[in-house]
């Protein structure tokens, strides 16, 4: 299983999205391709992103979770990128233990 929290498609994307007058395309090129990394997992996928994370837009998640094949999940929470973890910890803990259950056996 893969579980993906509050990541970026691609770095040279946030970094246009940051900076739009640097040519951050060329400078990065295709480095930390997350987008084409998820592509080719085959394994559950969760993608964990806060619709309020300053550092990497909401849209890059639904963007992975887009990119992912079956199966797979979308927890959106809420907090910053660093604190989303804590912040909505009534919707993180129950979502991750869901996507855990489902996905790995039982004793």
């Amino acid at each position: 299983m893969l579980i993906v929290d509050s990541s970026f498609t691609r770095i040279a994307a946030v970094g246009q999205e940051l900076f739009p007058w640097a040519p951050a395309g060329l400078i990065l090129g295709n480095a930390y391709n997350t987008e084409g990394y998820i592509r080719t997992v085959k394994c559950p996928v969760l993608i964990i992103h806060s619709r309020d994370d300053e550092m990497i837009p909401f849209h890059h998640g639904q963007d992975l979770y887009e990119a992912a094949p079956q199966p797979k999940e979308f927890l959106p929470i809420s907090g910053s990128h660093n604190g989303g973890s804590i912040s909505p910890f009534p919707l993180y803990e129950p979502g991750l233990k869901s996507f855990i259950s489902k996905h790995v056996p039982s004793k």
